[in-house]
This record gives C-alpha cells, sequence and structure tokens, in this order.
C-alpha cells in the first residue's frame, strides 16, 4: 500500500513551492490544530494574510532562512521533537 500523503494539500500547489499553505489556511484548512490556529492568532493572523495575499511569496524565503538559521538548535535534554503534531508534548 502506498501510504504517501502530502503535508501541502492546498488545492493547485501540490509538490510546489509556493504560498498555498499559508492561503489554505487562511481558508481554514490547515493540516494540523498549529496550522489553523496561526490564521486566527493576533501574533500571526498578519503574517498568514500577508504570505496567503503575496505575489512575490519567493523572495521572502532567503530572509526566513536566515532568521532560522539565528534561532538556535535545542540538543540532548534542552529539546524536545513533537510526538504528534496536533499536541504540544
Amino acid at each position: 500500500p502506498n501510504n504517501f500523503v502530502a503535508a501541502d494539500q492546498a488545492v493547485g500547489s501540490a509538490m510546489k513551492f509556493d504560498n498555498g499553505f499559508f492561503k489554505a489556511i487562511r481558508e481554514g484548512q490547515g493540516t494540523t490544530q498549529i496550522n489553523a490556529r496561526m490564521a486566527s492568532d493576533p501574533i500571526t493572523k498578519n503574517i498568514v494574510t500577508s504570505f496567503a495575499t503575496t505575489t512575490n511569496f519567493l523572495s521572502y524565503f532567503p530572509t526566513a532562512i536566515n532568521k532560522l538559521a539565528r534561532v538556535g538548535i535545542l540538543t540532548g535534554t534542552k529539546g524536545q521533537i513533537m510526538k504528534n503534531c496536533n499536541h504540544i508534548n
């Protein structure tokens, strides 16, 4: 059996790197609880709207990767891997 499931289930966006994810969660179609909350949370709502409506989504990617690289990864007993994406461990 084929157990493959695409995480980006936005129509017309499968296997593409675009803003389909943000469009989907803005329309209430987040694949996880945390994704769905991003569209209504006061801290992230404007970011979701901005990425969902931009025509130059790819231009934001290099800046986002640079920011992510500066976050720092928690290792050993300081970090944790989510066991279930719908719940905090």
